[in-house]
C-alpha cells in the first residue's frame, strides 16, 4: 500500500529546525520510505529495516508514523548514526485532566472519567502545553497518580496533563523524526532505522500488518517534498507455543522420628579384690634373699617374733617356783 503526503503536517520541532515550512516543493521528486517486511515464529523477536530514497531530490529531514498490531509490538529501535539528530518515541500519547497542585507535590488526582488506556504506570511527558525536560514516572492508584519526583510547577485545576505509553503493553505505535545536524547537508540514501519485534508465544500463523503513515519530508533548505512510504507485515510461521507449565511443588511429609525404646543397661557388681595373704618367707626376716613383699603385715608379724624373748623368759619363772 503506497500513499502520498506532503511536509504540510509535519511536526513543529521539524518545521523550526528546517527553517521555511511550506514553501515550494521542489519539482518532480519524490522522496520514499521503504519498510521491509519480516518473518519470525511464535514467541521470538523478528528485525525490520526502514530505508529513504530520494528519488533525486536532496533530503535534509523525514517524519513517518509506524501502527503495529499488539501480538506483534515494536520493541525497540536503532536509528543509524550518520550525523543526525533523531527522535523515536513509542506512542500514542495519553491525556487526562487533574486537580489542582502545587509545585513540589508528589502527587496528582486525576478529575473526570479516567480515559480508556490510561495507564497504571507510566512517565509525565508534558503539563497543559509545557513539555517537561525531565519526564516524571509515576503510578495510578485509582484516580491518584504517585509521583517519583516533585512536580516543577503549579498545576491548576483542569489542567491536561500528557503520557506516555509503556512498551511492550500499551504502545500502539512508534513516531520518527531525523533531520541532518547541518541544515544544507542532505541524508543519504539507505539505511534509516533498524526495529526489533516481540512476537507474542501466543499469535497465530499469519501476517500482522505494519502500517506507515505521517510521512513527510523536506529538502535541507526547508523545501518540502512529496513523499510516499509503503507498508510492511510481520509474518508469523510456525505453531503457536503453548503455555508455559507452572510446576506443582508436592510438599514431601517429614517423617516423625519415632523414640528408640529405653535400652536395659546392666549395671556392673562391683567385686571387692581380696587382700593377699602374707606368707613369711623362709628365714623370718633374716638377710638374703628373703623377706616381706607387703610391707604393713611384714611389720605385724616382726612384731611378734620381738615378744618372744620376754614369753620364753616368763614361762621359765614360773616353772622356778613350782
Amino acid at each position: 500500500m503506497m500513499r502520498i503526503g506532503t511536509a504540510g503536517t509535519a511536526w513543529l520541532s521539524l518545521a523550526v529546525l528546517l527553517g521555511v515550512l511550506g514553501s515550494a516543493p521542489s519539482a518532480g521528486a519524490v522522496v520514499s520510505i521503504d519498510m521491509e517486511s519480516t518473518t519470525g515464529a511464535p514467541g521470538s523477536t523478528a528485525t525490520f529495516l526502514v530505508s529513504l530514497s530520494g528519488g533525486g531530490a536532496q533530503v535534509g529531514g523525514v517524519q513517518n508514523t509506524i501502527t503495529f498490531d499488539p501480538l506483534t509490538p515494536i520493541a525497540s529501535c536503532t536509528l543509524i548514526p550518520f550525523l543526525l539528530q533523531a527522535g523515536f518515541r513509542l506512542g500514542p500519547p495519553r491525556s487526562a485532566t487533574v486537580a489542582a497542585a502545587g509545585a513540589g507535590s508528589t502527587t496528582l488526582v486525576l478529575t473526570g472519567v479516567v480515559p480508556s488506556g490510561f495507564p497504571t504506570s507510566s512517565t509525565i511527558t508534558k503539563i497543559g502545553t509545557t513539555p517537561l525536560d525531565s519526564p516524571i514516572a509515576f503510578t495510578r492508584s485509582g484516580d491518584t497518580l504517585a509521583l517519583g519526583s516533585a512536580l516543577p510547577m503549579d498545576v491548576t485545576a483542569g489542567t491536561i496533563i500528557t503520557v506516555s505509553c509503556v512498551a511492550l503493553v500499551d504502545c500502539e505505535e512508534a513516531d520518527f523524526i531525523l533531520i541532518m545536524n547541518q541544515l544544507g547537508a542532505p541524508i543519504p540514501d539507505g539505511v534509516l532505522y533498524q526495529c526489533e519485534v516481540m512476537i507474542a508465544p501466543n499469535a497465530v500463523e499469519g501476517s500482522y500488518p505494519l502500517v506507515c503513515s505521517g510521512e513527510n519530508a523536506s529538502d535541507p533548505s526547508g523545501h518540502t517534498l512529496d513523499v510516499q512510504c509503503a507498508d510492511a507485515q510481520v509474518q508469523v510461521v510456525g505453531p503457536t507455543l503453548p503455555p508455559t507449565a507452572t510446576a506443582t511443588v508436592t510438599p514431601t511429609p517429614t517423617p516423625t522420628a519415632t523414640p528408640a525404646p529405653p535400652t536395659n543397661t546392666a549395671t556392673p557388681t562391683i567385686t571387692p579384690t581380696p587382700m593377699p595373704t602374707a606368707t613369711p618367707a623362709p628365714g623370718g626376716g633374716g638377710g638374703g634373699g628373703g623377706g616381706c613383699q607387703i610391707t604393713s603385715v611384714c611389720q605385724s608379724y616382726t612384731g611378734w617374733l620381738l615378744m618372744m624373748p620376754a614369753w620364753w623368759l616368763w614361762q621359765r619363772r614360773r616353772r622356778s617356783r613350782r
